[in-house]
């Protein structure tokens, strides 16, 4: 009952849907510059760092989705 008020307020609302996978991203991204902005210092450093940040974070989602895929069928 929960979810089918929450599709009704949304579909009200107008909102904008996102995908899982979009907000993963996004996610990953605010994350990594957060990260690489805090620990280091040059900007070559920074984006270097980020980017890889990046990179394991989507790894890492996905390689976590495929080992839960069979447990949700």
């Amino acid at each position: 009952m929960i979810a089918n008020w929450a599709e009704v307020v949304n579909a009200q609302a107008g909102s904008p849907q996102i995908s899982h996978f979009s907000a993963m991203c996004l996610f990953a991204l605010l994350i990594s510059v957060a990260l690489a902005g805090l620990t280091k210092r040059t900007a070559s450093e920074r984006v270097k760092y980020a980017a890889s940040c990046f990179l394991k974070f989507l790894a890492v989602g996905i390689a976590i989705g495929w080992l839960m895929y069979p447990f949700s069928h």
